[in-house]
């Protein structure tokens, strides 16, 4: 039976740095190079899930108490307060503004104790600079007139453990991920493959 004329291979060029023979080396390093470029699109990520938890916890501070009334012996008159539970009235509006947060990359050592970025962590610390945010979410502290113990008033807890938080969590985090890793992909694309013709004659 007749042989084809010819055969077609199709090979990708070799990037530099690589010998031909080295897939293995070529295919980690590509593999590498879209895992880390996914891994430093997470700082966005971190951008936008600080920023949900922030207004979440804002929204939390920023209700009206359907408590009772009191005299506050420092604001000088009487405020509606929040019941135990809930989370804190919204007084002075100090409480809201302390609400703040940052995001940071922390690399990881590689080989040789050099650092490299991307493959770390991303840190996401939401938080309140005033001390009293702590103690409302806590609660056992003595109250403004020092006569009774103020009860727990959560708003960070709540937001903690709701599964709805966790999710957008979860989705933000995965969708920068891999959209990350596509463009780094993109950018990683060597040239055309070459279409090599191997001439076979008829024997």
């Amino acid at each position: 039976m007749a042989k084809p004329m010819a055969k077609y291979s199709m090979s990708a060029p070799v990037p530099g740095g690589f010998k031909p023979g080295s897939i293995q080396a070529m295919i980690m390093a590509n593999a590498l190079h879209v895992f880390n470029g996914g891994s430093l699109g997470l700082k966005g990520a971190g951008m936008t899930i600080g920023g949900m938890w922030k207004q979440t916890i804002q929204n939390l501070y920023s209700n009206f108490g359907s408590g009772r009334s009191y005299y506050h012996k420092r604001l000088g008159k009487v405020v509606l307060a929040s019941q135990e539970g809930d989370p804190p009235a919204y007084q002075t509006g100090k409480l809201y503004d302390s609400v703040d947060f940052i995001v940071s990359s922390l690399p990881v050592r590689g080989p040789g104790g050099m650092m490299m970025k991307g493959f770390g962590k991303t840190a996401i610390e939401i938080f309140s600079y005033l001390d009293y945010a702590a103690q409302l979410e806590e609660g056992g502290y003595p109250g403004p007139s020092g006569r009774y113990t103020v009860a727990a008033r959560p708003a960070w807890m709540p937001t903690v453990m709701s599964a709805d938080m966790q999710n957008q969590v979860h989705n933000i985090a995965k969708g920068a991920f891999i959209a990350a890793e596509i463009q780094a992909a993109q950018t990683a694309r060597t040239a055309p493959m070459h279409t090599i013709f191997f001439r076979e004659q008829f024997r």
